[in-house]
């Protein structure tokens, strides 16, 4: 099976039952109809947590999906205790001043669909989304 990747970004807070029905939906989209084997996240936001809880779950059924997580190496030196629905911690070798941002480039780049939920259209995440699509990614947007 050949790997396809979404990777997961978002900046939403207070997910709600509402926000967790749209993420499942999606997730069906991109796991039974556009083959996504893979999802990269970041683990940072509630948004990107809800959004692995899902794939956690959908993991049961589909076997063969993986997870994961995508981080600075500065952050791997001193690590959290990440939970366990991870398949692979991600270090990428990343030499830019703003890491936060070279990360989430880092998975656009290497990723065929993003799930993106963007709050604010003034940050860095909202530029990166715009940069997905010029790259000819497909965007499933919760919210925009």
């Amino acid at each position: 099976m050949q790997e396809k990747i979404c990777c997961i970004c978002g900046d939403k807070k207070n997910i709600n039952k509402h926000d967790f029905k749209k993420i499942h939906d999606m997730m069906i989209q991109l796991i039974k109809y556009e083959k996504v084997t893979t999802f990269y996240s970041e683990h940072l936001t509630e948004f990107d947590i809800a959004c692995e809880v899902m794939i956690a779950y959908f993991k049961m059924k589909y076997r063969y999906l993986k997870l994961c997580v995508v981080m600075h190496y500065t952050t791997a030196m001193n690590p959290q205790k990440l939970p366990l629905h991870f398949d692979k911690v991600i270090i990428p070798k990343i030499k830019d001043e703003n890491s936060l941002k070279a990360i989430k480039y880092f998975m656009v780049n290497r990723s065929n669909y993003m799930i993106a939920y963007v709050e604010d259209k003034n940050n860095d995440l909202y530029r990166m989304m715009k940069y997905a699509r010029k790259i000819g990614i497909y965007i499933f947007k919760c919210n925009i």
